[in-house]
């Protein structure tokens, strides 16, 4: 019966590449949506780690200050011997908000041709240029020219940059919720968390609060601590001292900003994957059809092999063992179109630099367990009924015409 299977399935190649096609759209759908958001999963918290590196606490407001951290406050964390440095930060990629409200922190630069530069899904984005010996995390690294020093200067990130055109010494135009600035690009920089489609604009530390605070609150501080003092310490040490206020650690800081974003790429993989369950759903009708055609061209066949003395148990099982084969092919061809298709959208998003840079592909296991799973268990439900007429066809069939 296994050299009959094997020999039926080669015969009918036509068919059987129905099946297997059928069997692979669907697999492709699930495998590609898995491992697709599993890599932009990656991505993104590979950005949040490095955006809270070298943070050891950060401050925020409460209930009870629902304006945020008072400035008062962050001379206060400044003056202490167990705190090292006290940044009150833009709410660029990795790092927490600064400004009262996420409107306050939106701005529009323009690049060398006068029209605003266009920003990818993570913004534009204003920033604290402090200096290196007090920049809390791990500092820009500046490539050309040199940090901003005076009111009319900024230093913008390297990506920027390069989709800008622009350069140091270029004149351009910042626009904030509440003014139009002409400013001087006085340097270029780089840091780990740039991605493709942000926009970082570094001001002066001054010119920063005056322009994205009320100059009484800051919705959010980051803090690094002393040499030798304990992060989980210095946290404990100024919820104490600050009831008020939030204190969190690197930790609490990344799920907080990475909380909103999972949550969407996991109703992505839902949607995903319900398309693939479609498609195998769909396709499970081919494949019951495409079984069914087969069987009425072999009921002589079937009843033949009955009258020799196989059980109809032995040929539901070769009914079966078409289907997994069919099966097989079709879960494994699924999953390497799958493959395909994530590298290709992986590269189009790198090159179009639209919100997260250098994805890289990455897979766990249950992106090719679950859909080669899910394609073998429907292909052998699609096969059941074909199977369970061709075992119950009588011999004395193999008499009659085809």
């Amino acid at each position: 019966m296994r050299r009959i299977t094997l020999r039926t399935a080669a015969a009918n190649k036509i068919r059987m590449l129905l099946t297997v096609l059928s069997v692979a759209l669907g697999t492709a759908y699930i495998s590609g949506s898995l491992i697709l958001t599993q890599s932009l999963e990656e991505s993104f918290a590979s950005i949040v780690d490095s955006g809270v590196d070298g943070i050891d606490v950060g401050l925020v407001g409460s209930a009870n200050s629902p304006h945020g951290v008072p400035l008062s406050v962050v001379s206060e964390l400044a003056a202490r011997p167990d705190i090292r440095a006290v940044n009150v930060t833009g709410d660029g990629p990795g790092t927490p908000s600064g400004t009262r409200r996420s409107g306050q922190s939106s701005l529009v630069i323009t690049g060398s041709d006068g029209r605003p530069l266009q920003a990818g899904s993570s913004g534009a984005h204003p920033l604290a240029a402090y200096p290196f010996d007090a920049y809390v995390g791990r500092p820009p690294i500046v490539v050309e020219g040199t940090e901003p020093r005076e009111a009319h200067e900024i230093m913008l990130n390297s990506s920027a940059a390069k989709r800008g055109k622009l350069h140091v010494g270029d004149s351009v135009t910042v626009i904030t919720s509440s003014e139009r600035l002409n400013v001087t690009i006085s340097g270029i920089y780089d840091i780990p968390r740039d991605t493709a489609g942000w926009i970082g604009v570094m001001f002066t530390p001054e010119r920063y609060l005056e322009l994205f605070t009320d100059g009484q609150y800051a919705s959010q501080v980051i803090i690094s601590a002393a040499d030798g003092v304990s992060p989980i310490d210095l946290r404990n040490s100024l919820g104490q001292q600050y009831p008020t206020l939030t204190p969190l650690l690197p930790e609490q800081i990344a799920e907080r900003q990475s909380s909103d974003y999972v949550r969407q790429l996991g109703f992505m993989t839902y949607m995903l994957a319900a398309f693939g369950v479609i498609a195998l759903f769909v396709g499970s009708f081919i494949i019951t059809n495409t079984f069914a055609m087969i069987l009425g061209q072999r009921t002589r066949e079937f009843a033949l092999l009955r009258s020799i003395g196989v059980s109809a148990l032995q040929v539901r099982t070769s009914v079966f063992a078409e289907a997994a084969i069919a099966g097989v092919i079709g879960c494994i061809t699924g999953i390497a179109i799958g493959i395909s298709l994530v590298v290709v959208v992986i590269n189009v998003l790198n090159q179009v630099g639209d919100g997260l840079s250098a994805i890289s592909l990455t897979f766990t296991p249950k992106a090719i367990i679950v859909p080669f799973t899910v394609g073998m268990i429907i292909t052998i439900i699609a096969a059941a009924e074909p199977a369970r007429r061709a075992g119950s066809l009588p011999p004395i069939d193999a008499l009659r015409p085809a």
